[in-house]
């Protein structure tokens, strides 16, 4: 039962989810106004029109008032947020430490949609994810409270932040000294640095060699597709997310260097 109810509260929370990847790329408050509106014309969902899934299949995938069709990414987001919970709670339990899990996954699960449709990574998600990082790793340094896959300690914090962000900061830099141009983005960065410090340094390498091992033909795959050439932008973020979830939910010896 637990798992369900775990389930249930992450279709909540991917509620939550679309209110934060549709305004934080705007800039508008996640808090004000406090109830979901429509795009279009603008009026205030009633409570029933907010509830996961199944609002969304009532009103047949179209606003009440303007009948302007509502996107079925809506009750993805929300289907992904509970599959992620319930994945949380079989793998982890209802623990500290699957709890917590759960909250970084769903960041996650909002960072890739928002680097999908702006290919941007905002900063008031990776900032106080760094800062959030670093003091887990201080927290964790004495006490047993959370467990793995979260970051151990405080050095292990700190140096997945620097190995996330340095790496990518040190590609970025060669690639614009060979090129003249920006071939990495700073969300990039800050996001990998984020993973470290959260995730500690062991998840740096699985981190970005999967995400790798997806994006690259998915990379590809666009170019063909568009015709568009080797300059076109795909956004990584999406990938280096996917990346850290296989390294928080899968064991892959194929993805570690470093003995368990």
């Amino acid at each position: 039962m637990h798992i369900i109810y775990f389930s249930i509260f992450g279709l909540l929370i991917g509620s939550f989810l679309n209110v934060v990847i549709w305004r934080v790329p705007l800039k508008m408050s996640v808090s004000q106004p406090s109830r979901s509106f429509c795009p279009k014309c603008e009026t205030q969902l009633l409570w029933w029109e907010n509830i996961p899934v199944i609002s969304w299949l009532i009103l047949k995938a179209k606003c009440r008032t303007c009948q302007a069709p509502i996107s079925g990414r809506y009750p993805f987001v929300e289907i992904l947020s509970g599959m992620l919970a319930a994945f949380c709670g079989l793998k982890f339990g209802v623990t500290p430490t699957g709890i917590l899990l759960y909250f970084f996954s769903a960041t996650l699960l909002a960072i890739t949609f928002i680097d999908f449709d702006h290919k941007i990574i905002p900063n008031v998600i990776s900032f106080p994810g760094m800062t959030f990082g670093l003091f887990l790793g201080c927290f964790n340094q004495y006490t047993t409270f959370f467990e793995s896959p979260l970051t151990n300690g405080a050095c292990d914090s700190l140096l997945g932040l620097i190995a996330g962000g340095g790496f990518f900061w040190l590609v970025s830099e060669l690639y614009y000294l060979l090129k003249g141009a920006v071939g990495l983005g700073g969300g990039d960065i800050k996001l990998t640095a984020m993973i470290g410090a959260i995730l500690g340094v062991e998840s740096i390498i699985p981190t970005i060699f999967a995400a790798s091992l997806i994006g690259a033909p998915y990379g590809v795959a666009v170019i063909l597709i568009k015709g568009s050439g080797r300059n076109t932008e795909i956004p990584f973020g999406p990938f280096l997310a996917l990346g850290a979830l296989i390294f928080i939910f899968f064991d892959l010896p194929l993805l570690r260097i470093l003995p368990k």
